[in-house]
């Protein structure tokens, strides 16, 4: 460390303690980030999407129904309205929470 008649204990202290404050600030910053990723993720991986032929897509997010009956009777009513849900790991998981039939895709297209 620099020594000095300038730079004594009280700049001493202020340094060690800025520098751990530093530190704690950029943990804390880091901790955020990484958090916001996993909700981005997670996100991500609630979220199903069914194509209907002449109505286009839809994307519904698992995590924005409080209510599952709720979501449960517009996933049947969409499906039974011709809505085919897409073959990826998060349309299968929302389709399993809700515990929905199994989706036969030959069944309802022939």
């Amino acid at each position: 460390m620099v020594t000095g008649p300038v730079f004594d204990g009280r700049h001493l202290v202020g340094f060690l303690v800025g520098l751990v404050a530093t530190e704690i600030l950029f943990a804390q910053t880091v901790g955020r980030i990484m958090l916001r990723e996993a909700a981005r993720r997670r996100k991500l991986a609630e979220t199903g999407t069914w194509t209907h032929p002449e109505k286009g897509r839809v994307t519904l997010s698992f995590w924005e129904w409080p209510d599952r009956d709720q979501l449960t009777k517009v996933l049947t009513r969409m499906e039974e309205d011709g809505y085919v849900p897409a073959d990826d790991e998060p349309t299968r998981e929302i389709r399993a929470r809700l515990m929905l039939p199994e989706w036969d895709n030959f069944e309802r297209m022939g």
